[in-house]
């Protein structure tokens, strides 16, 4: 990414054209479900996590970095992150779906709060097991 006004390199990125194919790409994918039940009167919309296995998988931006002095709201709608500035900027041979992992907290021991929340129940191994 380019600051064009400045003529200074802002950030950088790697794209995997796509995901999948000889291993798979695994993801959480968000669908809401509906619980409806008319005998009490509730129609609640809940959105939840479905673990999904891709063979046929999208674009995947990775080694995301920003230089920190361009990161948040003002930058073209970026997030701090500035993934939507990154998905924008894929070319067009690549898929039309991007993704991108997002890089969660790790403690001083090395675990990861999110996966032991989530992670782990599908999979059955630790964080470290995980990245190794």
């Amino acid at each position: 990414m380019e600051d064009a006004d400045a003529k200074k390199v802002v950030g950088a990125s790697g794209i995997v054209s796509k995901v999948g194919g000889f291993e798979p790409f695994y993801a959480y994918q968000i669908e809401n479900t509906l619980f409806e039940s008319p005998a009490i009167g509730i129609r609640k919309e809940v959105p939840i996590l479905r673990l999904v296995e891709e063979h046929d998988g999208p674009c995947e931006i990775g080694s995301l970095f920003l230089d920190p002095s361009y990161r948040g709201d003002g930058n073209a709608g970026c997030s701090n992150s500035c993934g939507s500035c990154s998905s924008r900027s894929i070319p067009r041979p690549f898929e039309a779906d991007v993704v991108s992992e997002i890089r969660g907290v790790v403690d001083e021991q090395g675990r990861s709060p999110f996966w032991d929340a989530l992670g782990h129940h599908f999979f059955g191994i630790d964080f470290r097991r995980r990245i190794i």
